[in-house]
């Protein structure tokens, strides 16, 4: 069939498109009746290279392996050793989901700027180096997933992909986002981890429904301001890039629940953290930190704080304001003594204070009597008092590398005999 169809052509494409058995066999009688151009041989090939990867039933009718074709609407070729793709996909008209992961694909297979339909799209675990410029056109694209390739760059017409909701390019080598990303109105999810960016667009802030934003494992110094400015952000994954500060509108993001900030150079985090007030999750560990913001304590639903590995010597005094705290990891820090207040934290569970300076814990902290792990090791503890046998609860003890005799672990075993103790 030529590349402009005529009339009669577009009639017969038509009628296929359709998707029913009745105008199927209607144009195949138009052809054959008719003489009219028009070349069947794609479906034949497109149904004997499908059928011998997805074990369709033969069938020797014209009709009825058109039938199957147009009406398809999902199609996952994962592990199959398919390093070429030989034929025209666009003939699968009505596909709405098309999975092909570790196929050694280098490109796009062909047909795909024809699948008008098509709202998932997943290519992963395989060799592609650009995406082509067509993307743009599949409006109903709703999930485009290509983790794990060999991407460096990201065209600008993804812009134009408005029905795209999750948008995922970890394990590429892409060093800038365009800036038609802030395009992407309906955009939740946007998974970048793995790559090599070194910024982020300043118009991020624009995909007002953006929930989940993971860049972790990049090379980013700065996060865009803009971002502060999203309505609807929830996770926040920057872990492990080369940050050195963050944005003080922080404070914004009325939404979000789990922020990760471990693994980078920040020395501070601004004191508007604390408006932020529906954080669960608050990871910095690895960082330069040597004083918390005291609004961190007006972060009432925190349950998980991590803030091993600084150069941390204290807590806010109203760190008990964070009721619903579970977890509390300090260590790796410079504390010689602990914040008596850490005690009313009622629904801690892990405590974690390896490698600081202690001597002693304050009397408060055996007032925690939902304590099931509690991690000593590395510090300057001889002394146990006895009232440490009201962590009834306590399920790990370790005690590596302090100065305790062994009549002070003997009587360690008898207080608290359900307790694993690790010397």
């Amino acid at each position: 069939m030529s590349k402009n169809p005529t009339s009669e052509q577009r009639k017969i494409k038509d009628l296929i498109n359709t998707g029913q058995l009745s105008n199927i066999k209607l144009a195949i009688q138009l052809v054959e009746g008719n003489n009219i151009d028009f070349d069947f041989s794609e479906y034949h090939e497109l149904y004997s290279w499908l059928r011998k990867r997805k074990k369709y039933t033969k069938t020797n009718s014209i009709a009825a392996k058109i039938l199957l074709l147009v009406n398809l609407k999902r199609l996952n070729l994962n592990h199959k050793q398919i390093r070429t793709i030989p034929v025209n996909l666009g003939l699968l008209k009505n596909l709405e989901e098309l999975t092909i992961k570790k196929a050694h694909l280098k490109s796009f297979p062909k047909g795909i700027d024809e699948m008008d339909l098509l709202e998932r799209l997943n290519l992963s675990d395989n060799y592609l180096t650009k995406i082509p410029e067509f993307t743009g056109k599949l409006k109903n694209l709703r999930s485009l997933i290509l983790y794990n390739n060999q991407l460096s760059d990201i065209p600008e017409t993804i812009g134009e992909l408005q029905n795209l909701q999750l948008l995922n390019l970890t394990y590429n080598r892409i060093e800038i986002l365009p800036e038609s990303i802030g395009r992407l109105s309906k955009l939740k999810s946007l998974v970048l981890s793995k790559n090599k960016l070194k910024q982020l667009p300043e118009n991020l802030g624009k995909c007002k429904k953006l929930s989940r934003i993971e860049v972790h494992n990049n090379n980013l110094s700065i996060i865009p301001e803009s971002i502060c400015q999203s309505e609807s952000l929830e996770v926040l994954l920057l872990d492990n890039n080369q940050l050195i500060s963050l944005p003080e509108q922080i404070g914004m993001l009325k939404t979000l629940s789990e922020i990760d900030l471990s693994f980078n150079q920040l020395r501070k985090i601004p004191e508007s953290i604390g408006k932020a007030k529906n954080i669960k999750i608050l990871y910095v560990a690895k960082n330069d930190l040597e004083i918390l913001p005291e609004s961190i304590a007006e972060l009432k639903m925190l349950k998980k704080l991590r803030l091993s590995n600084n150069k941390l010597d204290s807590l806010p005094q109203t760190i008990d304001n964070c009721i619903l705290l579970e977890e509390l990891w300090l260590e790796g820090n410079k504390f010689n003594t602990l914040t008596e207040s850490t005690g009313n934290l009622k629904n801690l569970k892990v405590l974690r204070l390896t490698n600081n300076q202690l001597s002693k814990l304050p009397d408060t902290i055996f007032n925690l009597s939902n304590l099931e792990e509690l991690h000593l090791g590395k510090n300057k503890i001889k002394i146990f008092p006895d009232k440490i046998e009201q962590l009834r609860k306590l399920k790990s003890l370790w005690l590596y590398g302090n100065q305790y005799s062994e009549e002070e672990i003997d009587m360690l075993k008898n207080l608290l005999p359900d307790c694993v103790i690790r010397e």
